[in-house]
């Protein structure tokens, strides 16, 4: 498609598409709309010539910060074309052989503050890999184990989701289906031979306890009480369908 062909199908000027393919006009939100509807691509292709968004920290901060980890600055962060499922993001944060510790010693408050579709948060578990179902599992059985003892910071409207979750994973020791792993210390093992049930249960080695992610959460809890209205948890206008499966 030529450039006259593009302008005369997006309704814009061609003086004006002339200076946008030259770097020297930004587009409005409209006209990159027009755009996206003729080419037939998403918004995020306009962002990082793909239409797919990134999975690395970076590129699920602000997915994050909706969720309510409202501390984290990465470097370099990247502006989403859309907001994915929340299921997926926990699933990605938890990806890979070395997550970011302040990010999985905050997931448990993501947990607790969201209700959760139960076959999305395993599906997405289990595309990311097995090991990654068991470290949401891990971090469910935290959450629930918080609440539980000393009432989770903010409360917990992921409770029921969570739970019912825990009843569709097999801790490792009880999957036949699956061979004897080694412990998962997710980069940061502890040095302790004693390891708390919670993670002996998920074959987690991670070195921190129930206090690490209880005063992560108190911490989150703290900065959000001087958010503006509308921002953090329970804000991000999501209607979840039905916790079935």
């Amino acid at each position: 498609m030529t450039q006259r062909q593009l302008a005369l199908r997006t309704g814009i000027n061609p003086a004006t598409m002339n200076r946008i393919e030259r770097s020297q006009r930004r587009p409005t939100l409209g006209q990159l709309l027009s755009l996206a509807k003729v080419l037939q691509v998403s918004l995020q292709w306009f962002l990082r010539a793909t239409n797919w968004p990134g999975v690395d920290l970076p590129d699920i901060a602000i997915e994050l910060h909706n969720l309510g980890i409202v501390d984290l600055v990465p470097s370099q962060v990247q502006v989403p074309g859309a907001f994915r499922p929340r299921e997926e993001v926990i699933a990605l944060a938890l990806t890979g052989n070395e997550p970011e510790p302040r990010v999985i010693e905050a997931l448990p408050a993501a947990l607790a503050w969201h209700p959760w579709n139960v076959p999305l948060l395993r599906a997405f578990g289990q595309t990311a890999g097995r090991q990654t179902v068991y470290r949401i599992a891990w971090l469910a059985d935290i959450t629930l184990a918080i609440d539980k003892h000393f009432g989770f910071p903010l409360g917990c409207p992921g409770r029921k989701s969570l739970a019912r979750f825990l009843t569709r994973v097999q801790p490792p020791g009880e999957d036949r289906s699956t061979t004897p792993r080694s412990l998962d210390g997710l980069g940061r093992p502890t040095e302790q031979g004693r390891l708390h049930p919670i993670w002996r249960r998920w074959h987690i080695s991670y070195a921190a306890d129930l206090t690490v992610f209880r005063d992560r959460a108190e911490h989150l809890k703290a900065l959000l009480a001087g958010k503006p209205m509308g921002e953090g948890p329970h804000q991000d206008g999501r209607t979840d369908p039905p916790i079935t499966g």
